[in-house]
């Protein structure tokens, strides 16, 4: 299970990235949408999801977390962190920028 502190280096890492993209996005709801738009995965996200997300609340899930790598263009980390944890929650990834 990712601790506080992944999750806060998950938010902080997150926001970073939202401020290096072109579209300087500055929210859960700025980033909700176009997020949507690329994801190919059944289950969209919600602006007080992506809230949770930037606040440290819960980490998204792999898929999800392989969506902001792309668009991002930045390496999923925590998937192999957790991978050698032997950790297989439903929550968790992590994107790092690097």
């Amino acid at each position: 299970m990712p601790t506080f502190e992944d999750k806060t280096a998950f938010a902080e890492r997150l926001k970073f990235a939202m401020k290096r993209a072109p579209e300087k996005l500055k929210g859960g709801t700025e980033l909700a949408l176009p997020f949507n738009l690329r994801h190919r995965g059944e289950h969209p996200v919600s602006p007080q999801t992506v809230h949770k997300w930037l606040s440290a609340h819960t980490i998204p899930t792999d898929d999800k977390l392989q969506t902001l790598a792309e668009w991002f263009k930045v390496r999923p980390a925590l998937a192999a962190l957790r991978a050698a944890a032997g950790w297989r929650g439903a929550r968790g990834a992590e994107a790092a920028c690097a």
